[in-house]
């Protein structure tokens, strides 16, 4: 009967344990949580004059192309109409000037490199 009632004891211990270390790990969850939304709720990017260009007269040699990108401008900014610290829902704002995409082929084969 001892050694019943010291395996309960334990197990409950044990049980305790358990929910301790479950509850500092969601409490340590929920700080990473709120510093994360904090950072994306108040940062902002710009990046400009972007061209992405992508040459290949390896596929098919005799007809190669060249595909690229450009972009004058991205801008990722706070919504500041819209930020809320206490949820978890980050708004921002998007623009884009002067997106282009463009593909030349050539039958021929006179792209120049």
């Amino acid at each position: 009967i001892k050694r019943e009632q010291i395996r309960r004891i334990e197990e409950a211990a044990e049980e305790f344990r358990k929910r301790q270390a479950g509850e500092s790990s969601n409490e340590s969850w929920t700080t990473w949580d709120t510093l994360l939304n904090y950072s994306l709720q108040h940062i902002e990017l710009t990046i400009e004059n972007i061209h992405i260009l992508y040459k290949d007269k390896v596929s098919v040699p005799r007809h190669p192309f060249v595909v690229g990108i450009t972009l004058k401008s991205i801008v990722v900014q706070s919504n500041s109409s819209r930020v809320d610290e206490t949820s978890s829902t980050v708004s921002k704002l998007l623009k884009l000037k002067s997106l282009a995409l463009y593909w030349n082929s050539s039958n021929s084969g006179n792209i120049a490199w």
